[in-house]
């Protein structure tokens, strides 16, 4: 999914909480590192942007069927 133009609010509210990100955490025994959490949010947006043809995307799964009107119509990113 696009996510471009909600991108930068999206950091912006993640660094409000940025005593909350500060060191790693333990969840389940394993170390979860939340140390450069704006890197790695954006990283990600990135690459997920990069399947999409798009700067900043983010995944998007649905557990639901999806309606198409005419699969010939589905945009088509070329590799």
């Amino acid at each position: 999914m696009d996510i471009r133009r909600d991108y930068a609010r999206r950091a912006r509210a993640v660094a409000c909480y940025a005593s909350q990100f500060a060191g790693p955490r333990f969840q389940r025994g394993i170390r979860v590192p939340l140390t450069g959490l704006q890197e790695r949010l954006e990283v990600n947006c990135r690459y997920y942007g990069s399947l999409v043809g798009v700067r900043y995307g983010e995944p998007f799964a649905t557990r639901e069927l999806g309606r198409v009107e005419d699969v010939v119509q589905l945009p088509v990113r070329s590799v």
